[in-house]
């Protein structure tokens, strides 16, 4: 993709910075913004796996001082979170209880529905990106790597 057109979809302002940083040189400037979200992908991956080791520890330890069911006591009469001043909460955490009961357990289904869901959204923004007249692949060169990881995904479940 030439530099004119990238600055054009990304912008003159944002890409100035990256011109700036790079001595001028523009596919040099193209190839630090392209590092910059690959950066911020991996970052990205770092904080949601930091995310569910927290969660998860909370969880232990909230099971260890209150029950298996803490979750559930908790929004139920005379839970923790039945103070007047935690009812938002309380009600936040009481509709995702029961949709959680209503949907059911997680399965390895789910994994195919994510997939599918993931790679339907994918092709969405592809259209969206022709429609505004941007070519997808150079656009996306060096980060798109949707599909072949759905398709690893979806290699790893049971047949």
């Amino acid at each position: 993709m030439k530099y004119k057109e990238f600055e054009h979809i990304i912008s003159d302002k944002r890409m100035s910075k990256y011109v700036q940083a790079c001595g001028g040189n523009t596919r040099r400037a193209m190839t630090l913004y392209r590092y910059n979200v690959e950066l911020s992908q991996m970052m990205f991956a770092i904080i949601a796996y930091f995310e569910v080791a927290l969660r998860n520890s909370i969880d232990r330890q909230l099971i260890t001082n209150l029950g298996s069911e803490w979750l559930r006591d908790s929004v139920m009469a005379n839970g923790v979170f039945t103070h007047p001043v935690l009812f938002k909460t309380r009600d936040i955490i009481y509709h995702a209880y029961n949709k959680l009961l209503r949907d059911g357990a997680y399965s390895t289904q789910g994994i195919a529905i994510y997939t599918n869901y993931i790679l339907t959204e994918y092709k969405k923004i592809l259209v969206l990106l022709e429609w505004m007249d941007i070519n997808a692949r150079d656009f996306l060169y060096g980060i798109d790597h949707v599909q072949q990881v759905c398709i690893k995904i979806d290699k790893l479940k049971p047949i």
